[in-house]
């Protein structure tokens, strides 16, 4: 069964699953590598809760065979460990574990994408409980030897734990012999979970899914509302805190490398509207919530009305059909009041559809097709299918820009292009990227072959090595990997420890032309440290990261692979319950030690006391425990942010995290001086500028954030104010002004009127679009929260486009001024154009279409008058052999621009770089000159650019062109000078 959020577990759940009752089993004999009991120091045990497995009881024996290996700890191998056989993963894992691709942009993850990951895995979790109890279970003899009996063929985890840590193999093979699990620190999880009041939430499930096992471990927050999971394997895993009624989230990757996560678990919204089309409300439509899982939906009452619950916060595309009739909207969820004036305006459902071909006229399966709605700035994705075909289904209206890509090929765009009506474009047509590689010949190719052992000198088999310039390769059962075809040169190659907490230095490799090189590769023992972390009151700290690196280590050169020596680049611990840590296998000389998310003040042992440098502190070899003293990092900030009347705001945004206090107080690391951000729902963003010197804590006194407003209006007609239905109205910021997407969105009702909740503070513009009217724009008074918007009608200019008495496929239209800036581009097809909604003015039209051999069709470019309500047709039909145009230049590195028509002379910051992309660029065909394809007869503006550091400077001039020939023109430039 589906769950809209929460899978209701007991704390008793987590009980049961750790003290379930196994029976141990029995290890072999071997001679393998034997203890070294005068270097294994005390060590205290880390772990936050009972062994997950030392009392649970394994399933019965399935097969005869047998897997036969030792564990090993950093101070050789380890007796008494628990070693256990577990299930491999799930065959849906994989498709679970990977979150969603983001369709939108943003500077920060929304509660609502990471709830919408949680969700499947949620219910993966409860499929898991109680399909826990593994394989087979043994504890290792005094060489920390085992055998687990009773197993069928495939391939397994093991998870094996003792005092010394905790450690995870898998894809071990039934059957397998010699195999070694390594055991290290561990890896805990911890946080504090709170709602968007600020209050810790008590009870919430933490689930924890471990990858490379399939394994399922949970906890519960206490009265705090606080968690803490492991010390686990380390690896990657998924974590998901979810409470029954409110909001689950999945927790980002880089949350689970810091030493403690906040989590804000966020109550469901609701959104609330109507479905309305020209002639007023629309019963019985059906209204859905896209992408969520359990599907939302609502049917409109006699009213057109309907209701929509159990929404995350976030951005949501709702849309709405009834028969043939369809509708789209995005809208953005806030506040915990939701969205209540939401219009559907239906219209009739359009199919839009093509084909992606290689340039042999093969389908290209599986390429990426993105269809871009001009009005609405909605984006929608599919895929081709084995035919090269794709389809988009249920579009409205309006304006569209495609973007084809595969791999491998160069991408291709279609120009804008109206969609009235269901339509099946040209085929796409994607080149293959060309790929320019030095010339060499086959023999001169070199071979790599690189065997990686262990410290005992025992292969190291089925581990990734990183090559550089080639990828990830893997070796094989003996330790050894060949790779061929290589190009002589030098290489680095970095070997990816299964013990997750080292990372190996990288060794550097030269090869010769037609050389085959045979590396070994052999980790050094190094040494160890152990200690204590505590804060500057004495009191220990557990959970958190430690990591130790070779002084220099980011200066240092690397190891000559000739040397054989496999160096530690850095070491990674977790602090235990008491503060301890050990971190082993650190490389060999002084390290530099560093704790994630504190500052080191000091370093004490039997030898002294010293102080930490830059929040570090250098550790040597040799030496006894050490104690370590730490703060917050670099200070604090702090504050209160409130609403304009002074109430404190309990949830809140620091520069995009999230931060819950019932006061609405803040206390927060100064990781930057700089501008910091705050924000809230519902409420509009504010800059404050933050400076410090020294350790002292920092007040910012009361942040005061300002509350959204509703714009309310209506759309009417110029001349007879009939209300005009189904207009998009969007409010913009004038700072973002144009081409921005729009903060809030609607349509226009039957009546005219409009409703656009959720406009923050600052100086907004209403822009007002309709495939039948040019597009309006009001700029709206401070304060002005009402307005009337006006629409002029517009013209149409239309007509054929062909080339030697047949239609041109395709190409597109450019509307330009007088001055020659671009107002408009159109696409189109079939040898037919027709630009709708132009407004009132005189326009030079420019038509560029493409021959069937990929040639640029360049036409005349006429001059053309439009009133309004015009319907004005203009063919194409005479292809104009042009003019060719040679520019002789008096330096190098000069840019030779050309415009149709006459643009004045402007600099960089009024916008002529963007401007001049529209035009032409000079070719340099020969020292000094500098030419252009044929070009339609008329007036044309040339700009010439020279380039400084921090300036620009411009020349331009007016030219004219006959319909043919070959013009010369002599630059002879004036320029003007421009800041950047």
């Amino acid at each position: 069964m589906r769950r809209r959020w929460v899978i209701g577990v007991g704390a008793g759940l987590l009980a049961l699953l750790l003290w379930l009752v196994w029976r141990p089993g029995a290890a072999p004999e071997s001679t393998s590598r034997a203890t070294d009991a005068s270097r294994r120091p005390e060590v205290e045990r880390t772990q936050a809760a009972p062994s997950l497995w030392s009392s649970a009881t394994p399933a019965g024996p399935r097969g005869t065979l047998s897997i036969e290996g030792q564990v090993v700890g950093p101070w050789g191998p380890v007796p008494g460990a628990l070693v256990v056989a577990l299930a491999p993963v799930p065959r849906e894992w994989s498709t679970l574990t990977t979150p969603r691709k983001r369709r939108w942009g943003g500077l920060f993850v929304s509660p609502c994408e990471l709830s919408g990951d949680a969700l499947p895995l949620l219910e993966l979790a409860a499929e898991l409980r109680g399909q826990q109890a593994p394989l087979a279970r043994a504890t290792t003899d005094a060489q920390g030897n085992f055998r687990l009996d009773g197993l069928e063929g495939g391939a397994v985890a093991l998870w094996a734990e003792s005092g010394e840590g905790i450690g995870l193999r898998a894809g071990v093979a039934a059957g397998s012999t010699d195999v070694e699990v390594p055991l290290g620190p561990g890896k805990t999880f911890s946080g504090e979970v709170y709602d968007e009041q600020g209050r810790p939430v008590v009870g919430a499930l933490v689930t924890t899914l471990q990858r490379d096992a399939g394994r399922l471990v949970e906890s519960s927050t206490n009265e705090e509302g606080r968690f803490l999971l492991g010390p686990l394997p380390w690896g990657d895993y998924d974590v998901i805190v979810s409470k029954e009624g409110l909001v689950p989230v999945r927790l980002r990757h880089y949350n689970l490398k810091q030493a403690s996560v906040r989590v804000l678990l966020p109550a469901p919204r609701r959104i609330s509207g109507q479905v309305v089309d020209a002639r007023g409300a629309v019963p019985g439509a059906t209204v859905q919530v896209e992408g969520v899982t359990p599907e939302v939906s609502s049917v409109t009452d006699v009213k057109g009305q309907f209701r929509l619950e159990g929404l995350c916060p976030g951005l949501h595309v709702l849309t709405a059909n009834l028969g043939e009739r369809y509708a789209r909207h995005e809208v953005f969820l806030e506040t915990q009041e939701g969205r209540e004036s939401v219009v559907l305006f239906l219209g009739t459902g359009l199919r839009l559809s093509g084909h992606v071909l290689d340039t042999s006229g093969q389908p290209i399966p599986n390429a990426e097709v993105l269809v871009f709605s001009e009005a609405s700035r909605w984006t929608d994705e599919v895929r081709t299918d084995a035919r090269g075909g794709f389809l988009f289904e249920r579009l409205v209206p309006g304006t569209y820009t495609l973007r084809v890509m595969s791999s491998g090929y160069e991408p291709q765009q279609m120009p804008p292009r109206p969609l009235a009506a269901s339509q099946e474009l040209p085929p796409f047509t994607l080149k293959e990227w060309e790929v320019v590689r030095p010339p060499r010949a086959a023999d001169e190719d070199s071979t790599l072959e690189i065997e990686w052992v262990d410290a005992a000198g025992r292969p190291v088999s089925q581990a990734p090595v990183i090559l550089s310039k080639r990828g990830e390769v893997t070796t094989g059962m003996d330790g050894r990997v060949v790779v061929q075809g290589l190009p002589p040169g030098h290489y680095l190659v970095t070997p990816q420890a299964r013990e997750r907490w080292i990372r190996y230095a990288p060794v550097a490799v030269k090869l010769r032309s037609a050389e085959t090189r045979k590396i070994r590769l052999q980790p050094e023992e190094g040494w160890s440290l152990s200690g204590q972390l505590v804060d500057e009151g004495g009191e220990p700290i557990k959970g958190a990261t430690l990591s130790a690196s070779r002084v220099g280590e980011h200066r240092a050169s690397p190891e000559d692979a000739a040397s054989g020596r496999l160096r530690s680049g850095s070491v990674q611990g977790t602090t235990g319950p008491e503060g301890r840590f050990t971190l082993a296998q650190l490389p060999e000389g002084p390290c530099t030690l560093r704790v994630s998310g504190y500052a080191l003040v000091s370093a004490s042992s039997g030898l002294g006391e010293r102080a930490a440098s830059r929040g570090e502190v250098v550790v040597s070899p040799g030496g006894p425990d050490v104690r370590l003293v730490v703060k917050a990092p670099l200070g604090r900030v702090v504050g209160r942010v409130v609403s304009e009347d002074g109430k404190p705001i309990p949830s809140f945004r620091v520069n995009r995290e999230v931060v819950s206090h019932p006061e609405g107080r803040f206390s927060l690391p100064l990781t930057y001086n700089g501008s910091w951000g705050f924000d809230a729902p519902g409420f509009s963003r504010v800059q404050r500028m933050v400076s410090r010197q020294g350790d002292e804590e920092l007040d910012l006194g009361d942040v005061v954030l300002v509350e959204d407003q509703t714009v309310r209006g209506r759309v009417l007609e110029a001349g007879t104010s009939a209300p005009i239905a189904g207009a998009w109205v969007e409010v913009v910021s004038q700072e973002r002004l144009p081409g921005a997407r729009a903060e809030s969105t609607t349509n226009s009702l039957p009546d005219g009127s409009f409703t656009v909740e959720g406009v923050k503070a600052g100086r907004k513009t209403v822009r007002v679009s309709h495939p039948d009217w040019p597009l309006a724009q009001v700029v709206l008074a401070e304060e002005q929260w009402e307005v009337t918007v006006e629409l002029e009608p517009g013209a149409t200019l239309e007509g054929r486009v062909e080339s030697a008495g047949a239609p041109v496929q395709s190409g597109l239209v450019r509307l330009r001024s007088e001055q020659g800036e671009v107002l408009t581009t159109l696409g189109f097809g079939e040898g037919r154009y027709s630009v709708r909604a132009i407004p009132a003015g005189r326009y030079l039209v420019q038509v560029e279409g493409q021959s069937e051999k990929g040639a640029a069709l360049r036409f005349p470019v006429p001059q053309v008058t439009l009133s309004r309500g015009d319907k004005v047709t203009l063919d194409f039909t005479q292809k104009s052999e042009g003019a060719i145009l040679e520019v002789h230049v008096p330096e190098r590195n000069l840019e030779v621009h050309l415009i149709p028509g006459n643009m004045p002379l402007m600099g960089p910051r009024d916008g002529l770089f963007l401007k001049l992309g529209s035009g032409l660029m000079g070719k340099t065909v020969r020292e000094g000159v500098q030419s252009f394809p044929r070009l339609p007869a008329g007036n044309y503006t040339l700009f010439a650019m020279r380039r400084g550091e921090d300036s620009t400077e411009v020349h331009r001039e007016e030219l004219e062109l006959p319909t043919e020939g070959e013009v010369s023109f002599t630059l002879l430039p004036v320029w003007t000078h421009y800041d950047d």
